[in-house]
């Protein structure tokens, strides 16, 4: 009876589908300083069932394990990042793309927070 209960749950395991990377991640532009619109980047994998992150994003800039990016960066710079999505059977897929934050400029500024805005109140 055992061996039998132990067959059965090797193959549950098996039927389970490992998670796949379905499509190009890419790369994120970002102005320190300004938040970012929250990006999912679940739909980039199938059969996953969570997420990480393998690299350092960037100071502000946090990720969730619903594959959910959100945040403020407040460091500029170049970030290498992999996005591994896991199933609960252990088994894991990734993918790379970079996090460039810029600068914010005095021309940024101007868009996100003045010129831009006065005119539309």
């Amino acid at each position: 009876m055992l061996l039998v209960l132990q067959q059965n749950m090797l193959l549950g395991e098996a039927a389970e589908s490992p998670p796949v990377f379905a499509g190009e991640i890419p790369n994120l532009t970002l102005i320190k300083g300004v938040p970012m619109k929250a990006r999912d980047f679940s739909g980039y994998f199938t059969s996953a069932d969570a997420f990480s992150i393998a690299d350092d994003l960037p100071d502000g800039v946090s990720f969730l394990a619903s594959g959910v990016m959100k945040g403020t960066p407040t460091e500029a710079g170049t970030f290498p990042v992999v996005v591994r999505a896991h199933n609960d059977y252990g088994s894991t897929d990734s993918n790379a793309f970079t996090i460039r934050v810029k600068p914010r400029t005095r021309r940024a500024n101007r868009f996100a927070f003045g010129k831009f805005s006065r005119r539309i109140s």
